[in-house]
């Protein structure tokens, strides 16, 4: 007879469950089990964007603080490229953000063995600046 406590087995397959959600070092998935996405960054003019910060929400080293270091997934380079990879297959949220621009989230699916490539077109933010006359 068992004397665990009913639900025991269910909170230890949700607990492991969740691990499936995270980035992971190649070295612990054999080959072709993991994907990656290439995302590539533009304006409204189809120029590309520099330095915009790509990273899934579900990745558990983003912090506020990580990504006010500018550590924080990964940063397009000059062709508005970025590369995310190494990831294990499922649905994540694709956060893209860059100064002066709208913040974009996206659904992503993840697959075995494939690098899917994904187009985001950034709109400028648009800031309303409201002065005001001090009385002397």
């Amino acid at each position: 007879m068992s004397h665990e406590k009913p639900g025991a087995h269910v909170l230890v397959m949700l607990c492991c469950g969740l691990s499936a959600c995270f980035h992971v070092e190649a070295a612990t998935i054999p080959d072709g089990k993991t994907g990656s996405l290439v995302v590539i960054a533009f304006d409204s003019a189809a120029k590309p964007r520099q330095s915009a910060n790509v990273y899934f929400a579900e990745d558990p080293r983003i912090t506020y603080q990580t990504v006010l270091q500018r550590q924080a997934g990964a940063w397009t380079d000059e062709r508005g490229v970025a590369s995310l990879g190494s990831w294990r297959p499922g649905r994540y949220t694709l956060i893209v953000h860059a100064i002066g621009f709208k913040k974009e989230v996206r659904p992503i699916i993840i697959r075995a063995g494939q690098t899917d490539t994904l187009r985001i077109s950034l709109r400028l933010e648009t800031l309303l600046l409201q002065a005001s006359k001090q009385s002397q």
